[in-house]
């Protein structure tokens, strides 16, 4: 764990490596930077508060009757971490790892105080070693800048350093519950799904946000927004993302999240406009060509049949679009999307 009054930019996450394919890529940190300019929080290490605290009590996956060192001497080893002195803190987690080499503890805190180094190569290889010694590892320090690299060192949420980056924020919101920190913490670890593609889970992840309190934080209005864009643009799920977007109209009227919102429907709507313009034009184009044919007659009557059909969707949806826009005028004028559906409304 590490102290509430100290801080540390969550922004830090190394790129400079690479780890083959859990290579941190530069994407996904500059993906974080614009989403999280926010300081998150840091724990001192306290084996007091860890529960079943004696070394060798811990519920791990090797046998640890023949440990020598006491909790003391753990703390003692990263007693330095939290003072900054990183060199001294792996010495004597290294002096640890003699008496006990197969302590995932001990390569887990290696690895944390490598990261804080910058070495980011020992630092994933310490983690990885923790966890070839217990998979089930889950002795987490509490620290976003850790979380941040393990995640961005998972290839999918199935794998074990994903596991620990996730419970590595957990660990954060458990210490903070019910604040300012545990919103943006959670906030945080939704967007680890959604990179990952897993936008159920990003839902889920921001419904808690919403739900949780303290209640009417920016963070609850932004989880809004991001699940009506996850419905609308990810799972196409237009009637849920109705549903939130009337949520967050009416919960926060005037913010700036609801003329996002408003203009992520809109830019939906005239989506589909376009989709089925396109089909529509298409099946015009092949009835003309073939009406009449004694080979592909039936298909061309057929086709046009259904241009008629997509042509009433065409104009539905444009009626929709332009509704959306016409609200945002209306009622945003001072956020930055008033410009932008002047624009939108011209090219419909």
């Amino acid at each position: 764990m590490f102290p509430a009054n100290r801080k540390q930019n969550v922004m830090l996450a190394p790129v400079s490596i690479c780890l083959k394919k859990l290579a941190i890529k530069p994407k996904w940190v500059a993906f974080l930077a614009a989403h999280f300019g926010w300081v998150a929080p840091s724990f001192l290490f306290s084996l007091k508060s860890a529960g079943k605290l004696g070394v060798c009590t811990l519920a791990l996956a090797v046998t640890l009757a023949c440990q020598k060192s006491s909790q003391s001497e753990l703390q003692d080893a990263v007693d330095p971490i939290n003072n900054k002195n990183y060199a001294l803190g792996i010495k004597r987690l290294e002096s640890l790892l003699e008496k006990e080499p197969e302590n995932p503890r001990v390569y887990y805190y290696l690895g944390y105080a490598h990261l804080k180094k910058k070495e980011h190569r020992k630092a994933f290889d310490f983690v990885i070693q923790a966890l070839v010694r217990d998979r089930d590892f889950n002795e987490v320090v509490g620290d976003a800048k850790l979380a941040n690299f393990l995640a961005g060192n998972s290839e999918s949420v199935t794998d074990l350093t994903f596991g620990l980056a996730r419970m590595e924020l957990e660990k954060i919101v458990a210490k903070n519950p019910k604040t300012i920190i545990s919103d943006k913490i959670l906030y945080h670890l939704a967007f680890y799904y959604l990179k990952k593609k897993e936008f159920e889970k990003a839902i889920e992840s921001f419904n808690k946000v919403y739900a949780m309190e303290p209640n009417d934080t920016k963070q609850d209005r932004d989880s809004l927004l991001m699940i009506t864009q996850i419905q609308l643009w990810e799972l196409d799920l237009e009637p849920e993302g109705i549903k939130t977007l009337r949520i967050l109209l009416e919960k926060y009227p005037q913010s700036l999240e609801a003329a996002e919102a408003l203009f992520i429907v809109a830019e939906y709507k005239a989506k589909k406009m376009r989709i089925f313009q396109k089909r529509y034009d298409s099946l015009v184009k092949f009835a003309k060509r073939w009406k009449g044919d004694p080979a592909l007659g039936t298909q061309a009557e057929q086709a046009e049949t259904q241009a008629a059909q997509d042509l009433i969707l065409v104009n539905d949806f444009k009626s929709q679009a332009v509704k959306g826009y016409k609200k945002i005028i209306s009622e945003h004028k001072e956020t930055r999307f008033y410009k932008i559906v002047n624009a939108k409304l011209a090219e419909l």
